[in-house]
């Protein structure tokens, strides 16, 4: 037991590195009830991490940030098919994950695949542009009750360039909830977002 512990310690550093990454997200809804929103909603996402329990083959990493999320659609206004405007969702959260990530490393550069648990906190969910919609309309109305917390997963992969005690990176992840983001048990509605984003970190 203790030459399996020294040799764990013998190939761990416990070097750690502050991070800032942001970038460009991708969003839509996922719904058996109507097409509605099904077209990409585009916007940013920025995140604070650290990356710790460094291995040489791997090293978690954590992060809490902002990102939001929706979907889009022409939508329209009189039915004629030809009078439309565009329809977007937009769910703005607190974003928070931990992956593990396997790296290898090719002197300065180090690519890089990961997973681990995400959760996102809707702070704010609102149509653009304000429509008025019939209390009716359920499937709506499910827009409009998101859950207080969105657990799921995170997949992602990177690759980082090494320089001194700086590192630079791009790194690509698809964010999916475990269930539907919406209170209405009988009108599930489901959210897929993937990103891409550009980082700086500084090990300390």
């Amino acid at each position: 037991m203790f030459g399996v512990l020294l040799l764990f310690f013998a190939n761990n550093t416990f070097s750690q590195v502050l991070k800032v990454d942001a970038g460009v997200s991708f969003s839509a809804m996922e719904s058996n009830a109507s097409n509605i929103l099904t077209d990409p909603y585009r916007d940013f996402n920025i995140n604070l991490g650290l990356n710790y329990i460094t291995h040489k083959y791997f090293h978690l990493s954590s992060q809490i940030g902002y990102l939001t999320r929706g979907g889009s659609n022409d939508m329209s206004i009189d039915n004629s098919g030809t009078n439309n405007i565009k329809l977007v969702s937009r769910i703005s959260c607190i974003h928070i994950n931990t992956t593990i990530r396997v790296k290898y490393s090719f002197k300065k550069l180090t690519p890089y695949i990961g997973i681990g648990p995400k959760i996102d906190f809707p702070i704010e969910s609102k149509y653009s542009p304000n429509i008025e919609f019939s209390d009716t309309d359920v499937y709506n109305l499910s827009l409009m009750q998101i859950k207080n917390y969105l657990p799921g997963i995170k997949y992602e992969a990177g690759i980082e360039y090494n320089h001194e005690s700086f590192s630079y990176g791009l790194n690509v992840f698809i964010l999916r909830d475990f269930e539907s983001i919406n209170k209405l048990k009988n009108y599930p509605l489901k959210n897929q977002i993937s990103a891409i984003n550009f980082s700086v970190g500084y090990a300390f």
